[in-house]
């Protein structure tokens, strides 16, 4: 007898953050169609930037330059981005870590052991740690600001030389103005003042320390060239470019069977 036996399991769309509400929260006028039980759905400052923002005519160049390959290396870039910012966190945890541990995950693309390039990456943030040693440090935080209407997740808030930092982890080759605006989007949902956002980035070509930055070689803890006001503008526009191209967008949550079987 032909037999079809599944047990279901619910893929939530990643689009979007489930924010759980306090008593005394306020949700605007504009976001009650994302309210759901006792909480809201708000979209990721990432989902919003990939709606609204272009990445610019550099981007476009390597698209046109590596054709149908481009998933295949963007699927490597971030599947190295995710392993960096997992041991980054577990460095910040108090972990300890070795070249030859077994990096936890699904890896379609990579060996499930740390390359020497990662490693190189992983000591390029341990001499970021030293040099800069911050304080009052979290990692992996997740923020939202129901005014606007979005919520995201901070690589890392921390305080350096008195000043305060939201910081974004980027591994790849190059860094994109819509890095920048993310981190703004982040800094705007803390109650806390954020004197300072920037971007560590692990693969920069520079050679050494400099005075006057945050930089060793190979790594350089890099700011906006903008100001920040401009910035938050800049971000509250894409929010409207976003709300007109997705009007009425909900998220899916999709239902897939666990386990399958034709035969008994």
């Amino acid at each position: 007898m032909r037999t079809v036996i599944a047990e279901q399991i619910n893929i939530f769309d990643e689009r979007y953050y489930f924010v759980r509400l306090q008593k005394g929260d306020k949700i605007p006028e504009h976001l009650e169609y994302l309210k759901a039980d006792d909480g809201i759905y708000l979209p990721s400052s990432t989902h919003i930037l990939d709606v609204a923002f272009s990445k610019g005519e550099m981007f476009n160049e390597w698209l046109k330059m590596v054709g149908h390959n481009s998933k295949v290396i963007a699927g490597i870039a971030a599947e190295k981005g995710t392993r960096g910012h997992k041991a980054c966190e577990l460095l910040l945890a108090g972990d300890e870590l070795s070249f030859d541990m077994y990096v936890e995950g699904e890896h379609h693309y990579l060996p499930p052991k740390y390359s020497l390039d990662e490693w190189r990456n992983i000591l390029k943030f341990k001499e970021f740690f030293e040099q800069t040693n911050p304080t009052d440090v979290t990692s992996e935080g997740i923020v939202f600001n129901l005014e606007y209407g979005y919520a995201g997740t901070m690589d890392i808030l921390c305080t350096i030389n008195e000043d305060r930092w939201v910081i974004d982890l980027k591994f790849g080759n190059a860094i994109y103005e819509s890095h920048y605006l993310q981190l703004e989007s982040y800094a705007r949902c803390l109650d806390e003042k954020i004197d300072k956002v920037g971007v560590l980035h692990m693969n920069a070509q520079t050679r050494g320390e400099r005075k006057g930055s945050i930089q060793g070689r190979g790594w350089q803890l890099k700011e906006p060239s903008v100001d920040r006001v401009e910035l938050f503008n800049t971000w509250k526009s894409l929010l409207q470019i976003y709300k007109f191209k997705n009007k009425g967008e909900t998220p899916k949550s999709l239902t897939y069977p666990k386990t399958l079987k034709l035969w008994d």
